[in-house]
């Protein structure tokens, strides 16, 4: 009797352990089906948000096509367009406009034929250095307004291009003054006055350092007579008497001389002879060298030429 017991419990138990293990196994089948279904959707929305997207970029495209399209035909009905030139900007009033045209056309020609100031140069080819000023007794207006009066007083001088003297100052306590002028023309008129008393001094008047000799030479314009006599000038320039400021523009450094076997006269003789070789030289009234400084170490020598 006791093994019929134990057999019923062993078929109990083994009916149990059956059907929990269905249990189990139908839950994982649910389960399974549940994510299964999540999937489905998962991908049904991404299909729809895929379907949505493709639809909108068609719209877009569409709207964007419709607005080139609208671009592409303004564009064509712009080239249609007759161009419109210069005389077809008249507006309702072509006569008034025509009249404004001419008025323009004679101003403009009014202002070529106008006399216009020569351009301006460089300041040291409108400069020049007056040396010998008498101390204490001459002031920088003073010399603006001398110069100024000589060249209004000069043949050809045109006072509607502006003042003659631009500025002028006076340096090494009095001694000596710098005049920067309009124009190269006055300025090259100016050098004719070198020599003029002035106190009972003669002034010395040159280019400065760092002139440049124009490549065609400037016309100066012609003082009168009366005022070459008043101030005792001959009118023809500095000429061979020429200032200390223009001799340095003629004068050359010799170094690297050989101590105590050269001297003054040798250098003269050396760059005398081959430069009266050039022509138009042969039987000029002044010689090439004019000077020949040499220094007492016998080292190095500045040698002056004639231009």
């Amino acid at each position: 009797m006791s093994q019929g017991r134990e057999r019923e419990r062993d078929y109990r138990d083994d009916y149990e352990y059956d059907r929990e293990r269905r249990r189990s196994s139908s839950g994982r089948r649910d389960r399974d089906d549940d994510r299964d279904r999540d999937r489905e959707r998962d991908r049904g929305d991404r299909d729809r948000d895929r379907d949505r997207d493709r639809s909108r970029g068609r719209d877009e495209r569409d709207r964007s096509g419709g607005r080139d399209d609208r671009d592409r035909s303004r564009e064509r009905e712009r080239d249609r367009r007759p161009r419109r030139r210069g005389w077809d900007d008249m507006g309702a009033m072509p006569q008034s406009a025509a009249a404004l045209l001419i008025q323009q056309q004679q101003q403009f020609a009014n202002a070529l034929t106008m006399p216009m100031a020569p351009m301006q140069s460089n300041k040291k080819q409108r400069e020049l250095y007056v040396g010998n000023v008498p101390t204490g007794m001459v002031t920088e207006p003073m010399l603006k307004e001398l110069f100024t009066q000589m060249l209004a007083s000069c043949e050809g001088f045109k006072p509607e291009l502006g003042p003659a003297i631009l500025n002028v100052q006076l340096c090494g306590g009095g001694t000596y003054a710098f005049i920067e002028f309009r124009d190269e023309e006055l300025c090259e008129t100016a050098m004719l006055f070198t020599g003029m008393e002035l106190s009972g001094r003669q002034l010395k008047i040159g280019h400065p350092n760092g002139y440049i000799v124009p490549p065609i030479p400037v016309t100066p314009l012609k003082p009168p007579p009366e005022l070459l006599q008043k101030f005792n000038i001959t009118g023809k320039g500095p000429g061979a008497a020429a200032p200390e400021v223009n001799r340095k523009s003629r004068e050359l450094y010799v170094g690297n001389l050989t101590t105590g076997a050269v001297t003054a006269q040798m250098l003269k003789e050396l760059f005398t002879v081959p430069l009266q070789t050039i022509p138009g030289n042969e039987n000029a009234a002044t010689p090439p060298v004019i000077e020949v400084k040499l220094d007492g170490t016998g080292k190095f020598a500045f040698i002056e030429f004639r231009d």
